[in-house]
């Protein structure tokens, strides 16, 4: 998708409400997968390794966010884009 027709999009969702339909979503599909809990869990393990006092928020979202990202669980994804197209598809397309 080239960076025009994705801004389209954006804005589409974001006029609608559906981002924040989709946004809600995603929450609690995260949630109901153990991923939000799995990413709790690393970001104890690492305050506890280095200390409280030792981590800021910067290194703990730099240390965090390769696994979050690589460990969406791919239904998830699958769901959510499944989610936009039929949002597209509703509005009559977006072109």
């Amino acid at each position: 998708m080239n960076a025009e027709l994705s801004e389209r999009v954006k804005a589409r969702l974001v006029e609608s409400g559906e981002e924040e339909r989709i946004r809600e979503l995603l929450k609690t599909r995260l949630v109901s997968c153990g991923w939000k809990d799995e990413l709790k869990a690393e970001a104890r393990k690492l305050i506890k390794e280095r200390g409280v006092n030792n981590v800021n928020v910067d290194e703990l979202h730099a240390h965090l966010m390769p696994k979050a990202r690589s460990t969406i669980p791919d239904s998830v994804k699958k769901e959510l884009l499944y989610e936009i197209r039929e949002f597209i598809m509703r509005s009559g397309g977006i072109l």
